[in-house]
């Protein structure tokens, strides 16, 4: 059996998934729940299993992008995967039937402010123009020449609920560009075939963005706060 060191995942009590939780001793255990098990079927229970799931396939879709996953295990502590790291940090930011406006696609932790100008999202395209991002910040433009724009887009409502699941992600990120603190900065990730056709499945769509500045030699230095649409 293992056990959660600081419960990361907060005072979790019962089964989700596979695993079984519980607190002995004022620690939180985390064990393989028994074949006779007969999982609680009351709002709560089912509600819970259903955020768990959720919050988990949001931090897969994050971690799609190596560079998100190369910051989130900077930012993560050494007993924690980043994909783990995502899921704690998200967990209380996502409910069991949505991806609230709060959550994260990049840690809190040493991000650099970006204020968004426009945002254009569509079944073909994702825009951002961001505001000039300035010089009262970590980044170092002497090192860190380029910036790319990373996207995790959650749908939701779909069109033929016998075809599609009910939510569904998707990761992308942008071409990097040269960097400038001193001019707006334009970010643009045109959609193929199959990515417009999953986009199509769905009739509610929120695209969550970041930013992150690379060097010479193409490796993350910095990143951005979470922006949404």
């Amino acid at each position: 059996m293992a056990r959660f060191v600081n419960a990361p995942l907060g005072k979790l009590r019962g089964a989700l998934g596979d695993a079984m939780f519980r607190k002995k001793n004022g620690k939180f255990l985390v064990g393989i729940k028994p074949d006779d098990f007969t999982p609680g079927e009351d709002i709560d229970s089912v509600n819970r299993r259903l955020r768990f799931s959720l919050t988990a396939k949001f931090s897969k879709a994050v971690n799609q992008n190596p560079n998100l996953k190369k910051i989130w295990d900077v930012c993560t502590p050494d007993t924690m995967s980043p994909f783990n790291g995502v899921l704690k940090e998200n967990y209380h930011r996502i409910t069991f039937d949505n991806v609230t406006d709060d959550a994260l696609v990049t840690p809190e932790t040493d991000a650099f402010n970006v204020i968004k100008d426009t945002i254009t999202a569509t079944s073909t395209q994702l825009q951002v123009k961001l505001q000039i991002i300035g010089t009262n910040n970590l980044i170092d433009p002497i090192t860190e020449v380029e910036i790319q724009m990373a996207a995790v887009i959650f749908h939701k409502s779909a069109v033929d609920a016998d075809l599609h699941t009910a939510f569904n992600f998707q990761s992308f990120k942008s071409p990097s560009i040269a960097l400038s603190l001193i001019a707006p900065l334009t970010f643009t990730i045109d959609l193929i075939d199959s990515e417009t056709r999953t986009w199509e499945w769905y009739t509610t769509h929120k695209p969550f963005f970041a930013f992150y500045t690379l060097d010479a030699d193409g490796k993350v230095v910095h990143h951005s706060t979470t922006i949404i649409e």
